[in-house]
């Protein structure tokens, strides 16, 4: 099954957040994931929103950034170019009184939809109204409700484990991304200064 991952898919692969576990789980069984430049922009724009609230420090946030736009020029996720058609298909689809999903959550469907791919999405509104429309949809859902912190961070900062794909990007390889080693070092510093 070829997947496109909605941002609160990629945002939880990334930072710490409640379905951590479940998103890295599903991005390293995943090979060669699909996101659009919509995901980027709302990826960076998260980790901005968790800086200003303060669930985030900033170089931690420096990190993820680096670390994901090191993982986009290794070509790691397949890219879904949003065109006129993908607006225009979000459009109808958002104008549907009866679906009830919003301008992002129609873009997102649109993208998974007209590159045939099913999407992964930790949002149960936008996953019924992938159902609603006929979207093939793989709704993540979050084990223990609990949410990662910078003290306990997903395996993705911490161990050895990593998203880098081997180039024919049919399966998971080893993570040996340098701007990998470096958030898990970063998060492994932070949580020792926390501990203090």
């Amino acid at each position: 099954m070829e997947l496109y991952l909605d941002t609160g898919v990629l945002a939880a692969y990334y930072a710490p957040e409640p379905a951590s576990a479940e998103a890295e789980g599903l991005v390293r069984a995943t090979p060669h994931p699909a996101i659009s430049d919509l995901s980027e922009v709302e990826l960076f724009a998260a980790i901005t929103r968790k800086v200003r609230r303060a669930e985030l420090a900033l170089t931690d946030a420096r990190r993820i950034r680096a670390a994901f736009l090191a993982h986009l020029d290794a070509a790691l996720y397949a890219r879904v170019p949003l065109g006129r058609e993908h607006y225009l298909l979000a459009r109808d689809w958002a104008g549907r009184e009866s679906v009830g999903v919003g301008p992002r959550g129609a873009l997102h469907l649109a993208a998974a939809a007209l590159s045939g791919r099913t999407l992964a999405t930790l949002d149960p509104a936008l996953a019924a109204a992938a159902a609603e429309l006929g979207v093939e949809a793989l709704p993540v859902e979050v084990e223990d409700g609990e949410a990662a912190s910078v003290h306990e961070p997903p395996s993705v900062y911490g161990g050895d484990g990593g998203h880098t794909r081997r180039a024919d990007r049919a399966e998971p390889a080893d993570r040996t991304d340098a701007a990998d080693r470096a958030a898990r070092a970063a998060r492994a510093e932070d949580g020792e200064e926390a501990a203090r």
